[in-house]
């Protein structure tokens, strides 16, 4: 049976990564932490009942997020509110924090291609640094079956991308010989 000091020390290496998590689905400082806070407190109320022979540690704190995640959106409607929208650290972080959020947009829209299956996973894989493995489990999944589902979604972003650089080579050069021939 896990001892409150191993949670303590499962806790120092964990919160971090769920914050991240939390934070990258709600674009929300203060729900992120108050989801981390919730997460941790009913994985410390079922801590007894923790396995580690049906998985690891990092499996099992991540569905207890994706469980209080999912019961958030349930409860409450999504909103933004405007002086949160840009978590600022300070005014010489302004154009650093511009050029990040504009990337965010980017890899935003570039994951709209997918359907929220492969979505899913390659924001675990990639922001959350999960491996096949901790996916499969965390999923209920073969990890042959995450590993082929996270290939199929790096092509369609792919072909997304290819296609949008088709479409704006088309208009500029379309818009290049109206500017140049009237």
């Amino acid at each position: 049976m896990p001892t409150s000091e191993t949670f303590s020390c499962f806790y120092e290496e964990f919160a971090q990564p769920i914050y991240a998590y939390l934070y990258y689905r709600t674009r929300n400082k203060a729900i992120a932490e108050d989801l981390t806070s919730q997460t941790f407190l009913k994985a410390l109320e079922k801590f007894d009942s923790f396995d580690e022979s049906k998985g690891g540690f990092k499996c099992w704190i991540y569905q207890i997020a994706r469980n209080v995640l999912v019961d958030h959106y349930r409860s409450n409607k999504p909103t933004r509110d405007l002086e949160t929208a840009f978590d600022l650290a300070g005014e010489d972080d302004v154009e650093e924090a511009m050029k990040s959020s504009e990337n965010q947009e980017r890899v935003q829209k570039a994951l709209k291609c997918l359907n929220e299956k492969q979505r899913e996973l390659v924001i675990l894989r990639v922001w959350d640094e999960l491996s096949f493995k901790e996916i499969a489990d965390f999923l209920g999944k073969t990890e042959a079956s995450i590993k082929m589902t996270f290939y199929r979604a790096l092509q369609d972003v792919e072909k997304q991308l290819m296609l949008i650089s088709m479409i704006l080579a088309t208009f500029f050069s379309h818009s290049f010989t109206l500017l140049i021939y009237g």
